[in-house]
């Protein structure tokens, strides 16, 4: 009896220990994910536009970036072109950029479904305009584009260009 109440008191007291002593170094990992010396080295080559930025990342932003970067190798050739040129884009916008780009997609996600379906075909068509025809609308002011149907329609949010290494 003496012994099953003193495993009882040391369960009790390692189970109290764990909740009001610091965490070892290693649930610190756990709770922000990998470090980038922690990743493998095709991740690494992968998610490379990411490194300066990998340790400042919450687990939920690395868990998406390494799903993407275990898909990456079944891509096509140009698929795997253009998300690293995304990358590069996205690594090269400041903080403040990227949360207003955050900001956006989740005032996009949230338009009625027949709002996005007109922004993504204003975008298509958009992407199907010659070079110099895009290159000319990125350069004038919001509002003053020449009357074409690629313009957005007034009071409408726009689709952000992509960011100039997207390009």
């Amino acid at each position: 009896m003496a012994e099953a109440f003193r495993g009882i008191i040391i369960g009790l007291a390692l189970t109290i220990a764990s909740v009001l002593l610091p965490a070892p170094a290693h649930s610190q990992t756990i709770r922000n994910g990998p470090s980038w010396s922690e990743l493998s080295a095709p991740n690494r080559q992968v998610l490379a536009p990411l490194a300066p930025d990998w340790d400042k990342l919450d687990l939920l932003r690395k868990n998406k970036w390494l799903a993407m970067a275990k898909r990456y190798q079944t891509l096509p050739a140009a698929e795997q072109q253009r998300i690293q040129e995304r990358m590069q884009g996205w690594a090269k916008l400041s903080s403040q950029e990227r949360q207003a780009a955050r900001e956006k997609f989740k005032g996009l996600k949230q338009l009625p479904p027949e709002k996005r379906k007109e922004l993504r075909n204003k975008w298509v068509e958009y992407q199907s305009l010659p070079q110099e025809q895009r290159q000319e609308l990125r350069r004038a002011p919001a509002g003053q584009h020449s009357s074409s149907s690629a313009d957005p329609t007034p009071g409408r949010p726009t689709p952000a260009p992509a960011p100039p290494a997207a390009r």
